[in-house]
């Protein structure tokens, strides 16, 4: 088996891994799960690179995807297979209709639909124009470097969003988020 073929494979290794990973952590329902769904996608990410190493930056990069998403419709099939049905379960709102809400859970509330949207966002522009500058100064090939930071960013703000989403404690979720998008922004401003 040559070298590009042991690349790949390991590609789908990275790729079963983090599916994995990331359907524990959502199975577990515990609020500390950071870590998890940290490594599970980076794991996803490593797949993509592997791929797109192998295969060539477009061509390498789609083929990941494709065989991530096959991999996750085929997770989603064995655990359809497997379950049982139930009965539905029944859901209690938060708020009970006609409930105030006091000012500080509003402005609470709004911060973190901040933090999982636009905030994420931008800290995930910020991480992946870093590593592009990083890359270039690295002499990576201009194609391979904006493909590479180009499937980075969704994923990036999906995983921060997730992460600011499911974080009950507001002040690290903040911290983390705010983080990571200005430890790179300094970056490129020291670099300048």
């Amino acid at each position: 088996m040559d070298s590009a073929a042991l690349i790949r494979l390991l590609g789908l290794f990275c790729a079963a891994g983090g599916i994995w990973v990331l359907r524990a952590a959502w199975k577990a329902h515990d609020p500390k799960n950071g870590q998890r769904l940290a490594l599970g996608w980076m794991l996803l990410f490593m797949s993509v690179i592997a791929w797109a190493f192998t295969s060539g930056a477009d061509k390498g990069a789609a083929l990941g995807i494709i065989a991530i998403i096959l991999l996750v419709m085929s997770a989603f099939l064995l655990t359809a297979l497997k379950t049982e049905k139930s009965a539905p379960r029944r859901i209690t709102p938060r708020t009970v209709a006609g409930e105030k809400v006091g000012i500080r859970t509003f402005f609470s509330r709004v911060w973190a639909g901040l933090l999982i949207g636009p905030i994420s966002g931008l800290a995930s522009l910020s991480i992946c124009t870093a590593a592009f500058a990083g890359f270039k100064m690295a002499g990576l090939e201009h194609t391979a470097n904006l493909t590479i930071v180009s499937f980075g960013f969704p994923l990036l703000w999906a995983s921060l969003g997730i992460f600011a989403g499911y974080e009950t404690r507001m002040l690290v979720k903040s911290g983390t988020v705010l983080a990571s998008g200005l430890v790179p922004l300094a970056f490129m401003v020291l670099q300048a």
